[in-house]
């Protein structure tokens, strides 16, 4: 190989090297960006639901809670992503839920009792077979703690925006490299 075809792969080389580490930061960035959206989300979700469920819970008006959980959800699903909302008194008993199935289960998992037990907002990455979702987690306090608001939001959102992205990335990537190479062979004749 000559000197001009040395030069063209080095040049066309670093290019790509620049090029990688460019997209993969910015897919990087990308997805730490929406999901903490997506976490934020979750969050103003259930401070928004905090108050008004922990009076209706505080004075055993569950119909009023039902009420509150549907409207919220109702409003809210779409452009929330939100999977599930729901209150769970201080033993993991669901009190509302989006699903009326859940009603009256006690939830009993690992997950369950760490937001039973945090004094603090929880907040959880899961993968579970319909994907990927923020398990997030609010103790409901008026005076003492009433029960926790639970809220699952889906990230298919996230991840297909994601991986849009890197094709994006990829492509525009892969065209810069071949005009580069080819603009070098050109001029190196």
């Amino acid at each position: 190989m000559g000197l001009r075809g040395k030069l063209t792969f080095y040049v066309v080389g670093i290019f790509a090297l620049i090029q990688v580490v460019w997209g993969v930061s910015l897919v990087h960035n990308e997805t730490a960006m929406l999901r903490n959206e997506a976490q934020l989300r979750g969050q103003e979700v259930l401070r928004a639901l905090a108050a008004p469920c922990a009076v209706a819970l505080a004075n055993g008006e569950f119909t009023r809670l039902d009420a509150i959980v549907a409207q919220f959800a109702e409003e809210g699903s779409d452009d929330l992503n939100l999977r599930s909302v729901a209150v769970l008194d201080e033993t993991g008993f669901v009190v509302a839920h989006t699903n009326p199935r859940e009603y009256g289960l006690t939830w009993e998992d690992e997950r369950t009792l760490r937001a039973l037990s945090s004094r603090a907002l929880l907040v959880e990455e899961v993968e579970s077979e319909d994907g990927r979702f923020l398990y997030v987690a609010l103790p409901l306090v008026s005076g003492i703690r009433w029960g926790t608001a639970v809220t699952e939001i889906s990230l298919d959102g996230v991840e297909r925006r994601i991986s849009l992205l890197t094709r994006q990335i990829f492509s525009v990537s892969l065209i810069a490299f071949l005009v580069i190479a080819a603009v070098l062979r050109y001029l190196l004749e």
